[in-house]
């Protein structure tokens, strides 16, 4: 019997192994990303790991080291799609995907976050950079950006903390 080839499609926060295959890397805005993990850690794995240990890295590869290993080191065959794109459904990414998979789109881009947060409310939380990000307290987004504004910078995220509160 023919079996067809189809894609095999693992979802991971793990840093990649040398032989990765064709990988389509959804990147955040590292500060919201971070809130929305230790909101995961808490709700779905009891853990109470403090947010500061997160920004800084201590329990799992940093934020920045998770983008500079996957986008940056000159990796083949990585998309990069931002998540705000598919939050917003933006065609352009799903185009992306699609031409990146050789596939040709067979319906419109129609998931939406309210549905998804309808089906999953406590795993969908808030889908919002804004509201994540305004979680952090003034100390912790200037450690972030003291931290990972470079990589904040190369991605054309805006910063917002005063990172010179960190020189004193």
């Amino acid at each position: 019997m023919l079996q067809e080839k189809r894609p095999v499609c693992v979802k991971t926060h793990e840093l990649p192994a040398p032989d990765s295959h064709r990988t389509i890397y959804v990147v955040r805005d590292g500060r919201a990303a971070l809130v929305s993990h230790h909101h995961y850690l808490r709700d779905f794995w009891d853990a109470h790991t403090p947010l500061d240990e997160l920004i800084k890295g201590l329990e799992s590869p940093s934020w920045s080291r998770h983008v500079n290993a996957w986008l940056l080191s000159g990796r083949p065959n990585v998309l990069a799609v931002r998540y705000e794109d598919l939050v917003r459904a933006d065609k352009r990414a799903l185009d992306a995907i699609a031409g990146f998979l050789d596939r040709t789109p067979i319906c419109a881009f129609d998931v939406s976050f309210a549905g998804l947060q309808e089906m999953m409310p406590a795993f969908f939380r808030a889908g919002s950079n804004e509201s994540n990000i305004a979680e952090m307290t003034s100390r912790q987004l200037d450690l972030f950006e003291c931290l990972h504004g470079s990589t904040l910078d190369l991605l054309g995220y805006p910063r917002m903390a005063n990172t010179a509160l960190l020189d004193g």
